[in-house]
């Protein structure tokens, strides 16, 4: 029985950029039955890793394997959320290649095409032995997670700091002060369970007309990204990074006296206490914001009801 087993030159592909195909144009690749598949969570965290899953699950799936060349153009693939092809140039056995064809046609790990097209790559090895490169295709597959509905203790839990909302995007999250309007575009999409924020989301959000309570505070001392609704198109895009996790816990929307709830009042007040400030309280703040939009009547009215006070007296 023939070994299956990594020949040495793949490990000499983990710090090599690109590899041109060798295999001939005659000759389509044949794509894997089954993906690599992982969560964010559960991924390789560098291309090395990615490189050494690819090699192994080709040894796994094609019999006769002498050595395998991995097509990797330098992006970080480990990165990012899809399915991406990982292409491969493999070595094997004729006798191997003949049986896959014989048995399955172009499919069974054949390497795709026909006996006839696959002998133009056919040669003898250092050691004499018959081989022939094929091409392959291996799916890689990476799933979301969804930052805003796994446990807080989960490690890519999102790093969103009440008021605001944490909204999912493909392969990260965004933090976005609440709107005051539950029939809002913004408030309607985060609902759902499994939303998954696109550009055309973030393009509606932007256009709905917020008050000064719906967007974050203006000065760079208290919040990251001030005077917008949301960390959108400002923080890093990936928020896992050093520099992106930090941007969105530092995102802060104020709290309006009143909306918020007897819970956030208590937590408004903790905070002031621990601070060591006293500050107005929330009734406070609300009455006096209230009493600022109240339209005086006219002076004439008025005097009007004074001189009619005085006469009747």
């Amino acid at each position: 029985m023939t070994s299956r087993t990594i020949h040495t030159l793949s490990l000499l592909l983990l710090a090599t950029p690109f590899l041109p195909s060798t295999t001939s144009s005659a000759s389509p690749c044949e794509r894997l039955p089954t993906s690599l598949t992982y969560t964010q969570a559960t991924a390789p965290h560098d291309v090395s890793a990615i490189l050494r899953s690819v090699y192994e699950k080709i040894n796994r799936d094609v019999t006769g394997v002498v050595d395998v060349e991995v097509e990797w153009s330098g992006t970080e693939i480990h990165k990012r959320v899809g399915e991406r092809i990982v292409k491969c140039t493999v070595t094997r056995l004729w006798e191997s290649v003949v049986g896959a064809l014989d048995k399955e046609g172009r499919g069974g790990s054949g390497g795709g095409g026909t006996t006839s097209n696959n002998e133009e790559n056919k040669s003898i090895d250092e050691q004499g032995r018959e081989v022939a490169t094929q091409c392959f295709e291996v799916p890689f597959t990476i799933l979301d997670v969804n930052e805003c509905t796994v446990e807080s203790t989960h490690p890519m839990a999102h790093r969103c700091h009440p008021p605001s909302i944490c909204v999912n995007t493909l392969g990260s999250y965004e933090c976005m002060c609440p709107s005051e309007d539950d029939n809002a575009i913004s408030s309607n999409a985060i609902k759902s369970f499994n939303f998954v924020a696109n550009t055309d989301f973030w393009k509606e959000m932007n256009d709905e007309q917020r008050s000064p309570w719906e967007l974050s505070f203006g000065s760079s001392a208290e919040s990251s990204c001030g005077g917008l609704a949301s960390t959108f198109a400002c923080c890093e895009e990936d928020g896992h990074s050093a520099e992106g996790s930090f941007c969105r816990s530092s995102f802060r929307c104020p709290v309006d006296p009143c909306n918020e709830s007897k819970q956030q009042q208590q937590q408004q007040r903790n905070k002031q206490q621990q601070a060591g400030r006293r500050g107005a309280s929330s009734a406070q703040m609300c009455q006096q914001r209230t009493m600022s939009t109240i339209l005086l009547p006219p002076l004439s009215t008025k005097l009007q009801l004074h001189m009619s006070h005085w006469s009747s007296g």
